[in-house]
């Protein structure tokens, strides 16, 4: 995209994500078409959210710079069938959540569809696979429920087991029952985040979201409450979350705002929330230079209000700016680096090591901004196994 298109991109989601009146001026310039900022948002699985936005807009462009009649459709179906997803997933959810609660189990409902709920229209949000946290001591019962309420011998053979969850498939719909919430964003504090988490994630101390599902006895939509992490939690966990995926390999914006919204929920709810004790927390676990620098995308890119944003700091949060929003506009929904080419895997010697560093170097240097001594030791991790070790492909 072009300078003048980035500014357009960022402005939409403004526009559509904060509810404001767009900046026209933006349009002006000659320096722009529709095509590749719908081509961005689409890859950002963001299309959804900006469509209203990009619809009150195009109307008061001139003819020249309109939409074309197949691309205003091709956003009415993107949009229709993320609503069409998010129906299904809220109604998968209320049904598994029944059959683990018969079965004596006590899940929670992490990200997904517990944080389509903080965007001004719930069914905008794409959302993916249904993430359920039960803990050490339900989880094999939750597991044996979640195969009974499915009830697929082949869902059941073709479903993994991770470290931190167990994962089967019931059609499009994936569920993933977790053991532990997911793995540390710093993997260094491991054992810290899984005792923090363990300290966080009881039923009794959880708070809930409103979700609208249709019943198959009357076929009228109702309301349902579902549990999610409490406030406090909550923040700490999509952070970390949003953290794991860089030092994986690419994080995309939608986490980012998803981040955002609830950060901004929770600020509004002193009772629920102390910013004092999420500094605390962020420290404990290795991430409050990384929510300090990542702070600097939500308050220039997304127009978080900076006075609000816990921890600022003007000279970490510039360290956000161009590379990092570079490679997050080259990416997709999940970051540049999970679409990047894997082919170094299949070069053997001398040649295979080469291509093997750049792609290493390429992986760890969004975590050098963020945690220098952390990319050191990742880099050096990755350079011993798949280097070094003829043969050995990680």
């Amino acid at each position: 995209m072009t300078p003048t298109e980035q500014n357009i991109f960022f402005s939409l989601l403004r526009t559509s994500i904060w509810q404001r009146h767009p900046d026209l001026t933006l349009f002006d310039s000659p320096d722009w078409s529709w095509s590749p900022i719908c081509k961005a948002l689409e890859s950002h699985a963001l299309l959804a959210i900006a469509a209203d936005s990009i619809m009150t807009i195009n109307d008061q462009l001139p003819l020249d710079k309109q939409l074309n009649p197949m691309q205003s459709m091709a956003i009415f179906q993107y949009s229709a069938s993320i609503a069409q997803t998010h129906y299904e997933l809220n109604n998968a959810i209320r049904k598994s959540f029944a059959a683990l609660n018969n079965a004596g189990c006590h899940p929670i409902l992490l990200k997904g569809q517990g944080l389509a709920t903080l965007y001004p229209q719930r069914n905008t949000r794409s959302c993916g696979d249904i993430d359920i946290y039960v803990g050490l001591e339900e989880y094999d019962k939750s597991c044996e429920a979640i195969r009974k309420f499915i009830n697929n011998p082949e869902a059941e053979a073709s479903a993994e087991e991770e470290a931190h969850h167990y994962e089967i498939h019931d059609g499009k719909i994936a569920y993933e029952i977790h053991r532990y919430p997911s793995v540390a964003g710093n993997q260094k504090y491991q054992d810290k985040y899984y005792k923090l988490s363990a300290d966080y994630l009881h039923f009794s101390e959880c708070d809930s979201v409103k979700i609208e599902s249709t019943t198959s006895k009357s076929g009228k939509t109702e309301v349902f409450t579902i549990p999610v992490p409490s406030l406090q939690y909550n923040v700490l966990y999509v952070f970390n979350h949003l953290c794991q995926h860089i030092w994986e390999g690419g994080v995309g914006l939608k986490q980012l705002i998803d981040w955002m919204l609830l950060l901004n929920h929770a600020l509004r709810q002193p009772s629920k929330f102390d910013v004092q004790l999420l500094r605390s927390d962020l420290k404990a676990i290795g991430l409050f230079r990384a929510w300090r620098i990542l702070g600097g995308i939500l308050v220039y890119q997304f127009g978080f209000p900076k006075d609000f944003f816990p921890f600022w700091k003007e000279s970490l949060a510039q360290k956000s700016q161009g590379y990092y929003i570079d490679e997050l506009l080259g990416g997709s929904s999940f970051g540049s680096m999970s679409g990047k080419d894997n082919s170094y895997k299949q070069h053997k010697s001398i040649q295979r090591k080469v291509a093997a560093f750049k792609h290493y170097y390429y992986l760890c240097r969004p975590i050098s901004i963020i945690s220098p001594r952390f990319a050191l030791e990742r880099f050096s991790f990755y350079c011993k196994e798949a280097i070094l070790r003829p043969g050995r492909n990680k």
